[in-house]
């Protein structure tokens, strides 16, 4: 990768805020032995999720909670 990328992949990593129930739901799933999905990952689900109005979340296989949590977050930013 080369420093360019490699700069904006962190960028991007780092750049996303984390409310304590996904940072809570990170550490536990260290604790289990799970790797999480990325910050920026979370971010971008929780992109989708706004765009596409989800009003339902089903997450399947990943065991510790936090593509869901960042998904229900995007749901409860939008208005009414």
């Amino acid at each position: 990768m080369s420093a360019d990328k490699s700069t904006s992949w962190s960028y991007a990593e780092d750049l996303p805020a984390e409310d304590d129930v996904l940072l809570r739901a990170r550490e536990r799933s260290f604790e289990l032995g799970v790797t999480p999905v990325s910050p920026g990952v979370g971010a971008v689900l929780t992109v989708l999720a706004a765009a596409s109005k989800a009003q339902t979340v089903v997450e399947v296989g990943s065991g510790q909670g936090s593509p869901a949590c960042a998904c229900c977050a995007a749901s409860a930013r939008r208005p009414s």
